[in-house]
């Protein structure tokens, strides 16, 4: 149930004012709970998401934020701000002890970033300086204090003082807002929305410590955020992999995960119920615990029967419960290992401004997943024989001993931006290379890519892929020796002018800098030389053979569980995967009905080919036993 929401937001709102929500969510709760449903609560701001207008009341002394150009919220408060804690934990403990929810929701606007009309990452007003300058022993003006925190180069004393700023603060701030939940009703559990996983590293989020002040002994309760809008399913996986998947890796399996469907006016006319389907599908990789639906516009228009989403929600329940069921653990997906760390704001440098510490891991993953290829986040330092794919904000959070160890004792993919860290490190040993040279897209270097030797792939001798801008920046690399050279940069001309996709014993390089959504990365020539690279290294790996498919394996206790998300708009008649590392006699389909059926298939040298269709917009999840 929420209150105070979005349209009818107005502002923070006093004890007194808000009494008309809570006769009306007391209502609700009763007949609720009359019928077997238990209430959770969201007062839909904290300090507040953004000003859109509104300002603070008279009497309301708040200390507002200030972002990184000095630019002063209306409505949007400090966290810092005694006056306004104090009027929060209050409210609070009246809303839980009036309404004694099971739940109470703190929103997405917990966070350093993202109060529009602000800028920037973190607060900078009088307090916040105050505060900086005294774990400083300085008196730094603001614009001075940024000055310092973001030279160029590495962290420095004034940047982890920011950072640690940010943690602390935020942390003590979710200590107290956990008290005045239990103050209120000491059986309500504190549950957390979450916003982008690039944004909170850049504020320094210590995720572990979050929920364990959070669950205060008790549950500990995500609502990852999926994709509010109606994109392509592909453009849909792509974010759910680099955002959903990235931000439900920073916690342990004890973490019950309920996800959001929104639907809100984000949409182009409104979410069809057919994708509505395909979201909540989509998400059954983050092993939930639940869903969240917040399918119905925030205005008072009530239950919209004609949309048809409780009906599809219904016909889909058996099977999500049949999944639940399977008591899958997300510490056991396996796959590429895509290494990350909480703490990576404080291990890059920066070289224009504070978005240097921006992390770009999360984009190999989604790349690997669009590939067709089974992936893993990781925050762990050592692996045994993985297939261990880095770029440079990974290399940054590894010593010069953890990266030899890593390269040593796995089989490492590593793309532009690694190479260029590693250079930056005077590692570039690691690749059997000399030298490394950035060369933006589009320069007119080189325009296309062609694969080395008269091997056919994909019926095509020569097979051939755009290096223009789509296809995102190059490296070039000067290698030493021990290298196999499977592709080459061309110009206009037809003149090689570089190696691209190279393998050396233990590493192969993909020289693009893939830190964003590259489209013509998911051409055939990559996604071959990838895939083959995984399938020949990987202890354990799937891979579609179906573009636009995303994959993922669990191991269970007797045998696998296979999820396969189909981001197109297509049907297959058969599911067609190459497989291997692991043994297994039996398939069996979980269809929608949550029934688990015995299906046909073929192994032949790696290929699985099972004989049950693959719908549009739609999992299908095998059990392989």
């Amino acid at each position: 149930l929420m209150l105070n929401l979005e349209e009818f937001n107005v502002g923070h709102i006093t004890i007194k004012d808000v009494k008309i929500w809570v006769d009306l969510l007391k209502k609700a709760k009763v007949r609720l709970q009359e019928n077997g449903i238990t209430v959770s609560v969201n007062n839909w701001i904290e300090m507040g998401h953004a000003d859109r207008g509104r300002t603070f009341y008279d009497g309301q002394d708040f200390l507002p934020m200030t972002d990184m150009k000095g630019n002063v919220s209306t409505f949007v408060t400090c966290p810092l701000d005694e006056k306004w804690q104090d009027y929060y934990v209050e409210y609070v403990t009246h809303l839980t002890r009036e309404l004694s929810p099971d739940t109470f929701w703190i929103e997405d606007d917990f966070r350093l970033h993202n109060h529009a009309p602000l800028v920037g990452v973190g607060c900078y007003c009088p307090k916040h300086l105050e505060y900086y300058n005294d774990k400083l022993n300085a008196n730094y003006t603001r614009e001075q204090f940024l000055s310092k925190a973001f030279e160029k180069g590495k962290c420095n004393e004034e940047r982890k003082v920011l950072l640690d700023a940010n943690r602390e603060v935020m942390l003590s701030l979710a200590k107290k807002i956990t008290k005045a939940v239990k103050d209120g009703c000491k059986n309500t559990d504190v549950a957390l929305m979450s916003s982008t996983p690039e944004m909170h590293c850049l504020e320094a989020r210590d995720w572990e410590s979050l929920f364990d002040i959070l669950s205060d002994g008790g549950r500990k309760i995500n609502r990852i955020h999926l994709c509010y809008w109606e994109p392509s399913g592909k453009d849909f996986l792509y974010y759910f992999n680099s955002v959903s998947m990235a931000i439900r890796s920073m916690a342990d399996d004890s973490v019950l995960i309920m996800p959001e469907i929104e639907h809100g006016a984000a949409s182009v006319y409104g979410r069809s119920p057919r994708y509505l389907r395909f979201v909540m599908e989509s998400a059954i990789p983050l092993i939930l615990s639940g869903m969240t639906y917040s399918i119905y516009d925030f205005i008072g228009n009530g239950v919209r029967e004609s949309f048809g989403y409780g009906e599809e929600i219904k016909k889909l329940k058996p099977y999500m419960q049949a999944v639940m069921d399977l008591e899958l653990k997300f510490s056991s997906l396996k796959g590429v290992v895509v290494p990350i760390d909480q703490d990576v704001c404080y291990k890059r440098e920066v070289e224009k401004d504070y978005q240097d510490l921006t992390p770009t891991e999360y984009h190999l993953a989604s790349y690997l997943s669009g590939l067709g290829i089974t992936y893993r986040y990781s925050r762990e330092k050592s692996f045994d024989k993985q297939v261990v794919f880095i770029c440079g904000s990974s290399v940054d959070c590894f010593t010069d001993e953890e990266l030899k160890k890593l390269f040593k004792n796995n089989f490492v993919l590593i793309e532009g931006t690694g190479v260029l860290a590693l250079k930056k490190r005077n590692l570039l040993e690691l690749i059997n290379a000399k030298s490394a040279c950035f060369v933006g897209a589009d320069t007119g270097y080189h325009t296309y890519e062609e694969v080395v030797g008269n091997e056919v792939i994909c019926g095509v001798k020569g097979l051939r892929a755009s290096c223009r801008a789509m296809a995102g920046d190059f490296v070039k690399v000067d290698y030493v020796d021990g290298i196999n050279v499977k592709s080459q940069v061309k110009n206009q001309y037809m003149q090689t002018l570089a190696p691209s996709f190279t393998v050396g014993k233990n590493f192969a390089v993909l020289p693009y800098c893939i830190n964003k959504k590259l489209l013509s990365q998911f051409c055939d020539l990559r996604r071959y030389l990838v895939s083959q690279i995984v399938m020949k290294n990987a202890p354990y790996y799937v891979v579609c053979e179906n573009p636009g498919v995303s994959p993922y394996l669990y191991k269970m206790q007797k045998g696998y569980t296979l999820i396969l998300s189909n981001g197109n708009v297509d049907s297959y008649t058969e599911t067609r995967l190459q497989i291997g590392g692991f043994d297994f006699a039996k398939v069996s389909l979980l269809d929608k009905n949550g029934k688990k059926k015995k299906v046909k298939f073929t192994l032949n040298n790696g290929v699985l080919i099972v004989k049950t269709p693959m719908e549009y917009l739609s999992t299908t999840i095998l059990i392989l036993e």
